[in-house]
């Protein structure tokens, strides 16, 4: 039952079927064939007009953004694909060849041992994460990586002014 969405707008109705073998999503009554659809199923932005999915087929999981397939990857994180809150930029964490990187906007960035905390600003303009090479840090801002650095510390919002909190 919690595969049935619909857009925020209302305009579009999405969900995920599956047949012997096979799994479809069905966006506005056309079907989209792979071989399985990840947990997160179907995306949409926050107004309704953009809408994504990570699907697995010959050689690997594709992210479908607006009806477009990615490259295929050896995995997309089980976060999935993340929109900005303005729903004009989009992104995901994915695997390639043992490494990991995170394909914003339909870019491949960077890649790293391992990444973590993909997120975008509160108004979508700017989006970060972190990555972890050969055992050091990096901060990376709108796909560019400053580092390294040993650790990176945050403060929470209980210690602003305060000294860093670890990560």
């Amino acid at each position: 039952s919690g595969s049935l969405v619909f857009s925020p707008n209302g305009k579009h109705l999405a969900y995920v079927g599956t047949r012997p073998g096979k799994q479809y999503v069905v966006l506005d009554g056309k079907a989209f064939e792979y071989r399985g659809i990840s947990k997160q199923g179907v995306v949409f932005s926050p107004e309704g007009e953009r809408y994504a999915w990570v699907a697995a087929k010959e050689g690997g999981q594709v992210a479908v953004i607006d009806g477009e397939e990615s490259a295929p990857y050896s995995g997309i994180a089980p976060q999935g694909i993340v929109f900005s809150p303005d729903g004009k930029r989009c992104g995901y964490s994915a695997s390639s060849a043992g490494k990991y990187l995170v394909v914003l906007d339909g870019e491949e960035g960077a890649l790293f041992d391992s990444v973590a905390g993909f997120k975008f600003s509160e108004r979508g303009q700017h989006a970060v994460y972190v990555g972890l090479r050969e055992g050091k840090w990096f901060g990376v801002v709108d796909g560019v990586p400053h580092g390294p650095f040993d650790e990176l510390r945050s403060l929470s919002s209980a210690q602003k002014g305060g000294s860093p909190e670890k990560m």
